[in-house]
C-alpha cells in the first residue's frame, strides 16, 4: 500500500518524509482493517515524526503519519462484534500509533465509530481528532451545562470552531476570542460575544463571571490569567497549550499532572486541567449523531491529496496553518 511515513525520527528535516510503499497491515483479533478515504493534518503528528515525544511513549517505526481517518471496514478481527465489513467509520488512531495517511490502517475495533450519514466519507476525515478534542474539553473536563458561560480562546481554529458550535448546541453562552479579522466567521458559527485579543480584554466585552475557560491557542499566559479573574468559584480552565499550561500550573502551586484545585483567596476552588485527548468511542458516536442532527458542521479550510502531505508539514513549521486541512487518500470511497 502507499503511505506517507518516516523510517526514523526526522528532527523536522522534511526531506526524510517518504511517500512510498509499505506492507498492508495485518490485524489482531481485537482489530479491524480500514480502507482509508481521508484523514486530516494535525500538528501533533509533525511533533511525533520529529521525535519530540520519543521519551514519552513508544511509536512504531516506520511511523505512518495521520492520527485520525474515515474509511470503510475491510476486515474484522475474530473478537470484534461492534462493526462489520463494509461499514462506514471514523476513528481517532492515537498520537503514538498514526497510520491515517496509508491506504489501509489497522486499529482496535473499539476505537471506530459510525461515520455521519449526512457527510461524504471523504469529508468525514476531518472529524475525529478536532471534534473529539472539543467534546472532551467541553463535557468530559469542562462539565458544561445548558445556560453556562464559556470562553473559547482560538475560536476560529480547527478545534476552537468545533468548541463554539458544540457549546451552542448544548445551550451555553459563548464568548469567542481570536484575531479581529475572523470576527464574522466566529459569530456566524454561534458565538454570542467576540473579543479581539489584539485590542480588547474579556472584561471589555463581557464583565460578568464565567463558568469555563478553554484555550487551544498560542495566547500568552497573561491573557488566560486575566480571564481567570472572572472565573466563578468552582469554575474550570481547560488548557490545551501544554507548555504554557504546565508553566501556569507550577506558578499556582499545582503538583498534579492533569490539573489542580487552587485554594488561594483570589481563585478558590478553581479546577485547572492540562488537556490531552483520550480514546472515547461513545463520545465520537455522539458527535456523529450531532452532525447528522445539524448541531455541528466540521471545519475544512483546505483539501490536499495525500501525496502532497509534506506541504502541510512545511506550512505548519512556517507558522502558516490555521484551520483544518483534509488529507484525501481515496475519494472514490463513499
Amino acid at each position: 500500500m502507499k503511505a506517507y511515513y518516516v523510517e526514523a525520527y526526522d528532527n523536522n528535516d522534511l526531506s526524510k518524509m517518504i511517500y512510498g510503499d509499505l506492507p498492508t497491515p495485518e490485524i489482531a483479533d481485537d482489530q479491524v482493517l480500514v480502507k482509508v478515504a481521508a484523514g486530516s493534518f494535525n500538528p501533533c503528528e509533525r511533533q511525533v515524526g520529529a521525535g519530540e515525544f520519543e521519551h514519552a511513549f513508544a511509536t512504531p517505526i516506520p511511523f505512518v503519519f495521520g492520527v485520525d481517518c474515515a474509511g470503510i471496514v475491510e476486515k474484522v478481527g475474530a473478537n470484534v462484534d461492534n462493526v462489520k465489513v463494509g461499514d462506514r467509520v471514523i476513528a481517532y488512531l492515537g498520537f503514538a500509533m498514526g497510520g491515517g495517511s496509508g491506504e489501509y490502517v489497522a486499529t482496535k475495533g473499539d476505537w471506530v465509530a459510525p461515520a455521519p450519514k449526512s457527510m461524504s466519507l471523504t469529508d468525514c476525515g476531518c472529524i475525529p481528532l478536532a471534534s473529539l478534542t472539543a467534546w472532551e474539553a467541553l463535557f468530559t473536563h469542562g462539565k458544561l451545562e445548558e445556560g453556562q458561560i464559556v470562553v473559547v480562546n482560538g475560536a476560529s481554529g480547527g478545534v476552537g470552531n468545533s468548541i463554539v458550535q458544540l457549546a451552542k448546541w448544548k445551550g451555553a453562552t459563548v464568548i469567542g476570542i481570536d484575531h479581529g479579522s475572523v470576527k464574522d466567521n466566529v459569530m456566524s458559527i454561534g458565538a454570542d460575544y467576540f473579543v479581539d485579543y489584539t485590542c480588547q480584554k474579556l472584561g471589555d466585552v463581557y464583565d460578568k463571571e464565567v463558568d469555563l475557560i478553554i484555550n487551544f491557542s498560542n495566547a500568552p499566559e497573561s491573557q488566560i490569567e486575566e480571564q481567570m479573574a472572572q472565573l466563578k468559584k468552582g469554575g474550570t480552565v481547560v488548557n490545551g497549550n501544554a507548555a504554557m499550561a504546565q508553566k501556569m500550573l507550577r506558578k499556582i502551586g499545582g503538583n498534579q499532572e492533569r490539573g489542580v484545585t487552587m485554594s488561594d483567596s483570589d481563585s478558590a476552588n478553581v479546577n485547572y486541567v492540562i488537556f490531552s485527548v483520550d480514546y472515547d468511542t461513545p463520545s465520537l458516536t455522539k458527535i456523529s449523531k450531532v452532525i447528522d442532527e445539524g448541531g455541528l458542521k466540521p471545519l475544512i479550510t483546505d483539501r490536499i491529496a495525500v501525496k502532497d502531505l509534506k506541504k502541510a508539514h512545511e506550512t505548519y513549521l512556517q507558522g502558516k496553518n490555521n484551520g483544518k486541512i483534509l488529507v484525501i487518500v481515496d475519494d472514490s470511497l463513499k
